[in-house]
């Protein structure tokens, strides 16, 4: 009996982490996590991606402890959309593309809708920066409309 107890935590333990086994140890009326563990939300996003909305869904209805659609829509809130390189994106993308199975499938393409230049300042309230003067070596300020 002692040896399927420990086949039965070892498996456990491969399948699940610390938060999610708690999850399921909880009394049944209450199946609620203060707080998900960071790879959790981060097993559960690679989920999300890999089978869709609906097939998230349907892994939560069938009682396996993930964090809410709601949790993971404010964890990629907090991801910081700075100028430059997104490197949070492009982890996301390659474990994504890990999963195609054809080569057919990694192709992709890079769409930029259009934009609007328009002189002055803005504060981006996720970084809490401040954004809008020239960035170009030698100038201070905006850059001069004949530049643009």
């Amino acid at each position: 009996m002692d040896l399927f107890v420990m086949n039965y935590d070892i498996n456990l333990n491969n399948v699940f982490n610390d938060d999610q086994i708690k999850w399921l140890q909880r009394d049944s009326s209450c199946k609620t996590v203060h707080k998900w563990s960071e790879e959790t939300i981060k097993k559960a996003l690679r989920l999300k991606v890999s089978c869709s909305n609906s097939g998230y869904q349907e892994l939560m209805k069938q009682n396996i402890p993930l964090p809410s659609t709601r949790t993971l829509r404010r964890r990629l809130e907090t991801i910081k959309f700075e100028p430059g390189i997104c490197d949070d994106i492009f982890e996301a993308l390659k474990e994504k593309v890990e999963q195609f199975e054809d080569d057919r499938q990694r192709d992709c393409m890079l769409a930029l809708d259009e934009m609007s230049i328009m002189s002055g300042n803005q504060v981006d309230l996720s970084t809490n920066s401040r954004f809008g003067d020239t960035t170009i070596p030698n100038t201070f300020g905006n850059l001069h409309a004949s530049f643009l």
